[in-house]
């Protein structure tokens, strides 16, 4: 029994000595050489929780994540603070990489043409730089600096840079997302941002929806274009700069872009000590298209197609619509229209001189079909002012309910006023 229990002691402490071992770091490391994979960058202090001889490898802990990589990848440091102090001389290089532009490109143990020789590059070979020194030297008459490299196999040692190709990866992809960008702005006809709206409640204005609207890059020209309703600019630029990879100025020209994320573009223009800000957007064409212009295009027609419907209907009920109240009204599949004897409604309805003619249009929606069949539009010809109704067709005629100003917000009709005036013309 006394053997039984001797037994489970010792199984029990074996255990928790196991337990302890795989949680508690056995040193520590730095990182020489990041996988691509990983989230920490080369420079980073980890814990290392496990080794293998036989497979030259580690495993280190990264906020609570196990890594398990070859064990050149980290230089392994007893102490925590030896590997911190490690680590700072590391930071100036951390995103320093370099290639060799010369085959068997020596690699030798000590900052010396003289020393000895641990490694040959090949050409184009990659390696990651871990140090330099501070001041660049002569060899024969070429000049530059010893880098202190490690390669792929775990190589390490000091090549003269004068064959080296080095470089910053994080500005390199600083200048890769720069490139990028800057083929957004040319290969991208951007788009104020209110198209978006237009398109997803299908309320399309043609008087602020075209292919004009919009700024355009021409690099070939060196020319942007800018419109907008109510602004318009075509100038030509120098160069275009990059501030930050995210912002471009147009030298020579009032105007500098600014890109908030992949699909939406801010474009600020300078005039007379005031700077205007137009957000423009990236419009995609469900179909696919490489351009927006054949989507945009089709979008404009079908608009234009549902209103000269709207328009063939009422036309095409009668050519005469008549109120003993409200007068006769004449529609015509021009859009033109003529409306007498309408004295009753001026001025609360008709502005007085108004007139008698006029162009009827249907660019106006209702937000809710069940109000009426939809909105009519009055543009008479001596008339500042468009008159807005909301119209229901009926077996016998056409019933106008008049639209105070407030009630049409934009292109769109939400509500009917409570207490309407109310005119029904029969044919």
């Amino acid at each position: 029994m006394n053997i039984l229990k001797a037994k489970t002691s010792f199984l029990f402490l074996f255990l928790f000595l196991l337990c302890l071992s795989c949680t508690r770091p056995i040193g520590y490391g730095v990182i020489s050489w990041a996988d691509d994979s990983w989230s920490m960058l080369s420079g980073t202090v980890v814990s290392i929780v496990q080794e293998s001889m036989l497979l030259d490898e580690v495993t280190f802990e990264y906020e609570n994540e196990p890594y398990t990589t070859p064990a050149w990848r980290l230089f392994r440091f007893n102490s925590l603070q030896e590997a911190t102090n490690f680590a700072q001389t590391l930071l100036p290089f951390r995103t320093t990489f370099a290639i060799s532009n010369r085959k068997s490109l020596p690699i030798r143990d000590e900052p010396s043409s003289s020393a000895d020789i641990v490694y040959r590059l090949d050409l184009r070979e990659d390696m990651k730089v871990l140090f330099a020194q501070p001041e660049p030297v002569d060899i024969s008459g070429l000049v530059s600096t010893w880098y202190e490299v490690l390669t792929r196999d775990g190589s390490q040692g000091w090549v003269f840079g004068y064959h080296l190709e080095v470089y910053d990866m994080q500005n390199l992809f600083s200048e890769e997302k720069s490139k990028t960008r800057v083929e957004d702005l040319y290969d991208t006809i951007w788009r104020p941002d209110y198209y978006e709206s237009l398109l997803a409640k299908n309320t399309i204005d043609l008087d602020r929806f075209n292919l004009s609207y919009g700024i355009l890059v021409e690099p070939q020209l060196s020319k942007v274009t800018l419109r907008v309703p109510g602004f318009s600019l075509v100038t030509s630029y120098s160069s275009i700069t990059s501030v930050d990879g995210e912002t471009f100025v147009f030298e020579d020209t009032a105007i500098t872009a600014e890109f908030l994320d992949e699909t939406t573009l801010y474009v600020y223009v300078d005039q007379e000590d005031k700077r205007s800000r137009y957000t423009f957007l990236r419009i995609s064409d469900p179909d696919g298209g490489s351009t927006d212009v054949p989507y945009i295009t089709s979008v404009i027609e079908n608009e234009q197609a549902r209103r000269n419907s709207l328009l063939e209907t009422l036309a095409g009920l009668s050519e005469r619509f008549v109120s003993s109240t409200y007068g006769s009204l004449t529609v015509k599949s021009s859009g033109r229209f003529v409306w007498t004897e309408y004295e009753i409604l001026v001025p609360i309805v008709i502005p007085e001189r108004s007139g008698q003619e006029g162009n009827i249009a249907f660019s106006v929606f209702l937000e809710s079909p069940e109000l009426a069949d939809g909105i009519v539009s009055f543009f008479f010809d001596s008339s500042s002012e468009p008159i807005y109704f909301a119209y229901t067709l009926e077996n016998n005629g056409v019933r106008l309910v008049f639209l105070p100003k407030g009630y049409v917000e934009g292109n769109a009709v939400k509500e009917l006023p409570d207490t309407p005036i109310t005119a029904f013309f029969s044919f």
